[in-house]
């Protein structure tokens, strides 16, 4: 006969039952807050906290559970003692399994969290951002002037659109069907430029540069009002066709941004502030000619013409050195790339040289005045800036021209330059948190870069929509790069991307992952 003890079974049930109870009012009052706290706290930090307790907890109920095995073991079956180590062996096994999920969720979840500020971006401002611009097609433009919204623009500034690749040339210009460039216009149902106010379109003079992606707007008279303040809309639409076939923009699209002129005219002609190698210095015969002007400058004025001359000129005992002069995409560094290959990169690129051991001579013509100085007359035979301003080669405030050449000697050694660069430095650092949303990221490079390898392809924000605007810095043999961005919202990843296809001066890739 099998006898059973009733009352022992319910005594036992009802220690469970109480048991469960406690747990699960343990659960609400002491995790809950603990879930609270987690999606309080900036960035994955709360998470982070709420984990490592969680795991704490977990491991101190994992003792209590090997307490009682032990407990368990060491007496009879029929043992009051053993009952009760058995109870809590289940209901501390239990709450230990649930704790120790609960810390590998809230770890993981801390990680993600946290990993949303890597590489500089983060958690920006928790104001509500305003609306944001539309995006700006990045795999058609790569960048115009005026900016998007740009204020107090001069009166006498023109417009600079350039493409991802070349355009059809007969898509945008008027020619007229002659030679004479001076009365080409833009096509006005490829791009136009019109006061938001209303009133009719703006007739544009144009010309194309830099391999038919450059494309240059130039209103014939000045814009606005030297009383107020005018906002004009500029429109590029889809009767703009790539010179390989078919629109630059897929579904008819068109895009569209604006910018407010102020009061007054841009008279400030351009300089040359700085140039590697410098004057009467040295260099490696692979490094690149680099020349920061005080201002962006009309790229047309770095291509040869049919003569062969060009705003930029480099000379070998009177004779020019064979090469490209290239625009970087802050419009105010130019760079000369030698036509001469003299070997490969750690890439598997072609390197390109100039002259070895020879005595080099850089010169920078500028364009000649026109009746108002220091306007340029158009068509353009020198370096003028987006104002039409002639360049002022002795930086003596003056654009004089003809013979206001600026120029510089400096010589190349025999042995070739082939440390490839690495990053110093990024700044907002990996894993900032709470990034005010203007502020702009910067990286530092070991070496001088060639900025014209730097482009919206090449380094750009993993994350960020809309326009990016660079700005290069060359201090104590450095190159600190600066984009400037939309404003960073709350809670968005960010993450500076820089790829192989960068080059320092000396032509060397950027080799990807090297870096803080």
């Amino acid at each position: 006969m099998l006898l059973t003890n009733k009352p022992n079974q319910q005594k036992k049930l009802s220690r469970a039952r109480r048991a469960a109870q406690i747990l699960s009012l343990s659960f609400f009052v002491f995790v809950f807050p603990f879930i609270a706290f987690a999606q309080t706290t900036g960035g994955g930090r709360g998470f982070f906290i709420a984990g490592i307790i969680f795991g704490i907890i977990a491991l101190i109920l994992f003792g209590v559970v090997v307490w009682a095995m032990v407990q368990y073991r060491r007496y009879t079956p029929d043992d009051q003692r053993s009952t009760r180590a058995r109870l809590i062996l289940l209901v501390s096994g239990g709450a230990a399994l649930i704790f120790l999920i609960l810390a590998l969720v809230f770890l993981i979840i801390g990680r993600r969290k946290s990993s949303e500020s890597t590489s500089g971006g983060g958690r920006g401002s928790t104001i509500p951002e305003p609306p944001r611009p539309p995006q700006l097609p990045t795999r058609v433009i790569e960048r115009h002037t005026p900016r998007r919204d740009e204020q107090n623009v001069a009166r006498n500034t023109s417009l600079l659109m350039t493409f991802r690749e070349a355009v059809d040339p007969v898509s945008v210009l008027d020619t007229k069907g002659t030679a004479d460039v001076s009365d080409d216009r833009i096509r006005g149902e490829a791009i136009t430029l019109r006061p938001k106010s209303g009133g009719a379109a703006l007739v544009l003079r144009g010309k194309l540069s830099n391999g038919n992606r450059t494309v240059h707007a130039i209103p014939l008279s000045p814009l606005g009002d030297p009383a107020t303040p005018l906002t004009y809309i500029a429109q590029i639409t889809a009767s703009v066709q790539k010179k390989i076939g078919g629109s630059v923009f897929s579904e008819n699209g068109v895009y569209t941004w604006e910018f407010t002129t102020g009061k007054s005219l841009d008279s400030t002609p351009p300089t040359i502030v700085s140039m590697i190698p410098s004057a009467k210095g040295t260099s490696a015969p692979n490094s690149a000619v680099h020349v920061v002007f005080s201002e962006p400058i009309d790229p047309a004025t770095l291509d040869v013409t049919s003569q062969g001359s060009s705003g930029l000129t480099l000379m070998q005992d009177k004779k020019p050195v064979h090469g490209s002069w290239l625009l970087g995409v802050d419009g105010k560094t130019a760079e000369f790339i030698p036509t001469e290959e003299c070997g490969k990169n750690t890439c598997g690129a072609p390197i390109h040289c100039l002259p070895r051991g020879a005595q080099l001579s850089f010169l920078a013509t500028p364009a000649t005045l026109g009746p108002t100085p220091p306007q340029a007359r158009f068509p353009y035979d020198g370096i003028v800036d987006l104002a039409g301003n002639s360049l002022d080669g002795d930086g003596d405030g003056k654009a004089e021209g003809a013979g206001d050449v600026y120029r510089s000697l400096f010589a190349t050694m025999s042995a070739i330059d082939s440390v490839a660069p690495t990053i110093i430095d990024v700044r907002p650092t990996s894993g900032s948190t709470n990034v005010p949303g203007a502020t702009p990221v910067e990286i530092l490079f070991s070496k001088p870069m060639l900025t014209t390898s730097m482009t919206r392809d090449s380094v750009f924000l993993e994350g960020v929509e809309g326009e990016l605007h660079y700005r290069f810095d060359d201090r104590d043999g450095r190159t600190r790069v600066t984009i400037e961005h939309p404003p960073f919202v709350s809670d968005q990843l960010v993450a500076p991307i820089v790829s192989g296809s960068v080059q320092d001066l000396s032509q060397n890739c950027y080799q990807p992952c090297t870096g803080p």
